[in-house]
């Protein structure tokens, strides 16, 4: 699904245009007056917006009524110019215009409100007929509020490509691509991790902002993969690239779904071309995690050995620490033997601590 055009955002905004029109009664004695309705949408690039202020039926007398423009979440100079005057109805005249000016731009920027407020009513026609000596003219709606939409779009942002080749010892280029509008400054947040690759062993991890000026439609995110002198035993590895935190107003595209969500993209280093069997054999097993598993191997049979961990906290440690430490001690380094969860996909560890885990009970059993 694509970004709506302008075309079809100002007709979302034709359509969506609401507010309580103000009804003529004209079978009423009473002389009021109100705005056409309570509410206006209009899009920055209207021009000037036209209000209409009717009276309820034909004044007969001359009425004047200021009017004046007041800051919401728009501010006067940025999203509109303010205004201020003086609405003046002749004794036939039943209905009269304020324009007010809106500011259009390149910049994209969230939907936001002013009001326009009617106020001070004067009749200056002294010499009315006795008829309409008790018909005191009165403001009814006598506040609108003005909601400006942007139509500037800052862009979809997605990657050129949903999988990226990268040999180790180069540096991989992922591009960006700023889709369905350019308008203005935005940006968004990027960061490496997952998949089978390891980081600091198989590339360098990197994390950031990405920045596009107005008008800027690419960029490319650089990921170092390292050499890895295991290369020739290594199985094909992959790494992702996700963007997320978008700016305002910005949305992203999966590259490889064409939904809009979190953007990823895979990037993979392949096997070296021609293995030989040990070759085959060695590649069955990533190398890099399983460096990785046995420094946790080692930790993990340290901290069943010293007293709380590690050898810092022993050298605190109380008598009582001592005792209950030695009384468990066998029970820490059998324990301690169960592969670590990184080894195997967790397999070795699951099913060791199954092992262990009856072989305790059924000691426990038999001193029972």
């Amino acid at each position: 699904r694509r970004a709506p055009s302008k075309a079809q955002r100002r007709n979302e905004v034709m359509q969506n245009v609401t507010g309580g029109t103000m009804r003529r009664n004209m079978g009423s004695d009473e002389l009021s007056f109100s705005f056409e309705q309570t509410q206006y949408v209009v899009l920055e690039n209207g021009g000037t917006l036209l209000l209409k202020v009717l009276a309820s039926r034909v004044p007969n007398v001359q009425v004047q009524i200021r009017y004046s423009t007041r800051d919401g979440s728009a501010k006067a100079g940025s999203r509109y110019q303010a205004t201020e005057g003086i609405l003046k109805f002749s004794p036939s005249q039943t209905e009269a215009t304020i324009e007010i000016p809106i500011i259009d731009d390149d910049v994209w920027q969230a939907d936001e409100h002013f009001t326009c407020e009617l106020s001070n009513l004067s009749v200056q026609s002294p010499g009315r007929p006795a008829m309409y000596q008790d018909a005191v003219p009165k403001l009814r709606v006598s506040v609108t509020k003005i909601t400006v939409q942007n139509d500037d779009m800052p862009g979809t942002l997605g990657f050129d490509d949903a999988e990226v080749y990268g040999m180790e010892g180069e540096t991989v280029l992922v591009g960006v691509n700023r889709t369905n509008g350019n308008a203005g400054f935005i940006s968004c947040r990027y960061k490496t991790g997952g998949g089978t690759a390891v980081e600091r062993k198989d590339y360098t991890p990197v994390q950031g902002t990405l920045q596009f000026k107005d008008k800027e439609t690419h960029q490319v995110i650089k990921i170092p993969i390292l050499k890895n002198l295991d290369y020739a035993t290594e199985k094909e590895e992959r790494l992702r690239v996700m963007l997320f935190e978008p700016s305002a107003g910005v949305q992203f595209e999966n590259a490889s779904h064409g939904i809009r969500s979190d953007p990823v993209c895979e990037v993979v280093i392949p096997a070296s071309k021609s293995p030989l069997f040990m070759t085959r054999l060695k590649r069955s097993l990533n190398q890099d995690q399983m460096g990785r598993a046995w420094d946790l191997y080692v930790d993990q049979l340290a901290g069943a050995i010293y007293v709380n961990g590690s050898a810092e906290d022993q050298s605190q440690c109380g008598p009582t620490d001592w005792f209950f430490h030695v009384a468990s001690l066998t029970f820490k380094i059998f324990f301690a033997i169960i592969p670590p969860a990184p080894l195997g996909g967790g397999w070795p560890c699951f099913c060791g601590a199954l092992g262990m885990v009856g072989l305790v009970t059924a000691v426990v059993g038999d001193m029972a």
